[in-house]
């Protein structure tokens, strides 16, 4: 090993040190959001308040969308650090460390240790790879289970060591346990499609799909055995139901076309999905080899797969990140390393993103949007967008700090020759990493201010008076986790003059509604409107003493 080598080395285990750090910084700075990361801290919060670690539940009622084994994660930091946003999001920066590490020492076992240190740097100059280690939904955990069932049986390959594939079956059946079936599915397609391309030249022998299966369905299988034992087969069957209404229906809201995952990766995953693409589209030697493969199946079944599925959710493609990150890596070290280039159309790509993006910084921080600029050039706006947006948001300089580094980061990278090829490399990193650091601490706040936080604020308020709320006309989970409840609450029981004695009940409802809630709704009253939802308290009566079960 060179000594220019050993500085390189260190230089992006640095990297990976301030990138790592930064994982914990601010996880409890912004609420929670509406609806997965509030969805799954909720159903934590009422397991620890019920002590029902087995069945999952929402409103205090079964919630059969979802096993709990992430929620168990967060039960577990919230016992330590409490009930809030920051236990709700540790489980994912500790993953999202494991994950660095992880691909570190499978990059270098496999090629070399300056491959093991820029494929886990992928993750960390990417914008949704690297935002999804400080969110609190559970798929950070539920890929990384499956990457490391994909691992361990690569590893059964290449040494036929029976613990390899026992390992493998164990975090498959993890990630059952932590998001459901479609983990098997998602590795079952990816497992058929390698062998079929190698003509079944690896197939495990019977001991070993037996040990295998047997790994899977313990694990995998547990929550299901023990709700079947506790006679909670309704769960399992709404669980099923459930699964299968996701692949066949578009979800409420989250309808999309074909191409919607494509365009989430090649956007979301910049810089990383223009260095993945030249190994995407084309067959390399360096494919034949059973990591390259496996990468590669994986990536278009989940692309593939979820891009036929009606429900479209940005976090569905999310285990793409892994092969992108591991291409992308590949031809990073083809251009410091072994002097290749890169062609026009990436060049090309890379610098239009990199200015879309800039641009885009540039404009939300100097172009004073608010409704009337908006109306003023004639963009059409509904009353609830008008509502949100009639105040103009404070947004930080330094986010123009940031669009500044993103815009140089091409040219560094495609034009400084008189840099060194490593450092060309490494200063554009730090300078996309800067973009998305600064993105992460200013404008992420700011869309919580713009979608949520009057709500969430209004939710505290009163849940600290002793009241109680519920929404109308829209779905939420904040009103459940922020208002603090502690029995199941329906818009209908609220509404009833005769429910709850001596509490104070408030309706949150959207500012388009509020003539339909009026009449709806006729004992209660408006005590304010702002950001688009209307606030209704009900009007003081003598109600007899009836509290719903």
């Amino acid at each position: 090993m060179s000594p220019d080598m050993t500085k390189d080395q260190l230089k992006l285990a640095t990297l990976l040190v301030i990138a790592g750090a930064f994982m914990f910084f601010g996880l409890g700075f912004v609420h929670l959001f509406d609806w997965d990361e509030i969805n799954f801290a909720e159903c934590t919060r009422e397991m620890l308040m019920t002590g029902d670690f087995l069945e999952v539940k929402i409103n205090f009622e079964p919630f059969w969308e979802k096993p709990p084994f992430f929620m168990w994660t967060q039960a577990s930091m919230m016992s330590i650090f409490g009930i809030n946003e920051f236990s709700a999001r540790l489980p994912n920066a500790i993953i999202g460390i494991f994950t660095l590490f992880t691909l570190y020492n499978v990059g270098k076992a496999h090629i070399s240790r300056e491959f093991g240190l820029l494929w886990a740097l992928g993750f960390c100059i990417s914008l949704l790879p690297y935002l999804y280690f400080k969110s609190g939904i559970l798929d950070p955990m539920f890929n990384y289970f499956i990457f490391l069932g994909i691992i361990y049986h690569i590893k059964y390959y290449e040494k036929k060591l029976i613990i390899n594939i026992i390992l493998s079956g164990v975090f498959i059946g993890l990630a059952v346990l932590t998001k459901g079936p479609v983990a098997l599915l998602i590795f079952g397609l990816t497992f058929l499609i390698v062998h079929l391309l190698q003509r079944f030249k690896y197939w495990p022998d019977f001991k070993a799909l037996s040990l295998f299966t047997a790994a899977l369905l313990l694990v995998g299988g547990t929550w299901f055995f023990f709700l079947l034992l506790t006679g909670k087969t309704q769960i399992i069957s709404d669980f099923i139901t459930y699964q299968i209404r996701l692949f066949t229906t578009e979800d409420a809201g989250h309808g999309g076309p074909f191409f919607y995952h494509w365009i989430v990766l090649l956007l979301g995953c910049f810089p990383i999905s223009i260095f993945a693409i030249r190994h995407l589209f084309t067959w390399h030697s360096i494919h034949k080899e059973l990591l390259s493969l496996w990468m590669l199946v994986s990536f278009w079944v989940v692309l593939l797969l979820f891009s036929i599925v009606q429900t479209k959710i940005v976090h569905y493609s999310s285990f793409c990140y892994f092969p992108l990150t591991y291409f992308a890596a590949l031809s990073i070290r083809d251009f410091v390393y072994k002097k290749i280039g890169w062609s026009i159309w990436e060049k090309a790509l890379f610098i239009f993103i990199a200015f879309l993006f800039a641009a885009i910084t540039c404009i939300i921080v100097l172009v004073p949007i608010d409704t009337n600029y908006l109306l003023s050039f004639g963009i059409p706006l509904d009353l609830f967008s008008q509502e949100m947006l009639v105040h103009r948001l404070k947004w930080s300089p330094w986010l123009l700090l940031g669009a500044l580094a993103l815009f140089l980061s091409p040219f560094i990278l495609f034009f400084s020759s008189k840099i060194n090829r490593f450092n060309r490399f490494g200063i554009s990193a730090i300078f996309i990493f800067l973009w998305m650091a600064l993105g992460i601490c200013y404008i992420i706040p700011n869309v919580e201010n713009l979608s949520q936080k009057v709500c969430i604020d209004f939710y505290q308020e009163k849940s600290r008076e002793g009241g109680l709320i519920q929404t109308i006309g829209f779905k939420s989970y904040a009103k459940y986790f922020y208002g603090n409840t502690d029995h199941p609450l329906k818009t209908d029981s609220l509404a009833n003059p005769n429910y709850y004695p001596g509490k104070e009940i408030y309706l949150v409802g959207r500012i388009e509604n509020k003539a339909e809630d009026q009449a709806n709704f006729p004992n209660f009253k408006i005590i304010k409107s702002s950001g688009g939802f209307v606030f209704w308290q009900k009007i003081s009566s003598n109600p007899s003493s009836v509290v719903p079960n």
